[in-house]
């Protein structure tokens, strides 16, 4: 969706909210379809010619719950707990299928 267009890094508005505690953003990014399961990503620098800012280390391979509860943003955190037990849940299963299934 366009609501999960990604910058570099990976970084996604709802990434950026999550950071920031900007609890309304979040809300309404939710409401839009915004998938709390995408991980940012260092290594990911499209349409970014200079190198990855000094944050850049700090925000690798975390989704926007972790970005909230790292910055203490506990509004936002009731926000997206939901979705992000969802995601957890859903990647855990089909990580069990594929080990299953190669065994």
């Amino acid at each position: 969706a366009a609501v999960d267009a990604a910058g570099p890094y990976n970084t996604t508005a709802l990434h950026i909210a999550a950071m920031n505690g900007n609890e309304a953003c979040v809300r309404q990014l939710l409401a839009g379809g915004a998938d709390a399961s995408i991980r940012t990503d260092k290594s990911d620098t499209r349409g970014s010619s200079r190198p990855p800012p000094p944050h850049a280390n700090t925000v690798n391979g975390k989704s926007a719950f972790v970005l909230a509860a790292e910055s203490g943003a506990v509004g936002v955190l009731k926000l997206l707990w939901p979705q992000d037990t969802a995601a957890t849940a859903t990647a855990t299963a089909a990580a069990t299928t594929t080990t299953t299934a190669a065994a």
